[in-house]
């Protein structure tokens, strides 16, 4: 069952049985989430259309709403129940839209992390090697002061 959200109007088409056109009594009643009567609609024949008669409504509330299209002229009888909600299919969409935009931004983030620790890497490597040269600079100066170990 399709979504629909409150208080956005649902437009409806609907073709005549037989396709009979001419009708003046083709009517859509709506029910509202409770079942109680909400509208009745007297559905309007598109011209050169072939027998597409259309109306509109919009529900107020969340919960389970129902058409009844009858014409009493041409023994029509149909019925649809449409889901109502707070959001619909475009608001879901449009969501994970911004969703996908934030997780572009992080993953470039992270991207520039991952340059800001390589670079890290590259300057602790040379801060290494710098250690290392200043390791052997003590020892050489150890050995030439004190050749025969220390005198406290």
């Amino acid at each position: 069952m399709e979504r629909y959200k409150k208080n956005v109007a649902i437009k409806i088409n609907y073709i005549a049985i037989k396709k009979t056109t001419g009708l003046t009594d083709v009517e859509m009643k709506v029910y509202d989430e409770a079942g109680s009567l909400f509208s009745t609609v007297t559905m309007t024949e598109l011209g050169g259309a072939g027998a597409l008669y259309y109306g509109s409504f919009t529900p107020d509330a969340v919960g389970q709403w129902r058409i009844r299209i009858q014409s009493a002229t041409n023994l029509d009888d149909y019925q649809k129940v449409f889901e109502i909600g707070t959001y619909d299919v475009d608001d879901v969409k449009d969501q994970l839209d911004t969703v996908e935009g934030k997780v572009d931004i992080i993953d470039g983030n992270l991207t520039s992390v991952k340059g800001t620790v390589e670079s890290t890497d590259s300057k602790v490597d040379a801060l290494q090697i710098d250690l290392t040269s200043v390791k052997g600079t003590v020892e050489s100066l150890d050995v030439q002061i004190n050749p025969g170990g220390y005198i406290l």
